[in-house]
């Protein structure tokens, strides 16, 4: 299928990602360093980045699985 992105496969099942979620992985992860939902003080920098990858990682992982 045109604008998939192919990530190996798994049981002979091909997994395949759109290129679309790399755009909203990155925008979403963006969104929460830069305007964290904590008052001030506001964590580190690095530890936002790492909560954001981490909450995109849940967010993928509930989408596929609802």
């Amino acid at each position: 299928m045109w604008g998939n992105i192919s990530l190996g496969k798994v049981f002979d099942i091909p997994l395949q990602l759109h290129y679309t979620w790399f755009i909203i992985f990155v925008l979403v992860t963006f969104s929460l360093t830069i305007c964290p939902l904590v008052g001030p003080p506001h964590p580190p920098i690095e530890q936002r980045i790492i909560l954001g990858v981490n909450n995109q990682f849940a967010l993928f992982c509930f989408h596929h699985n609802s």
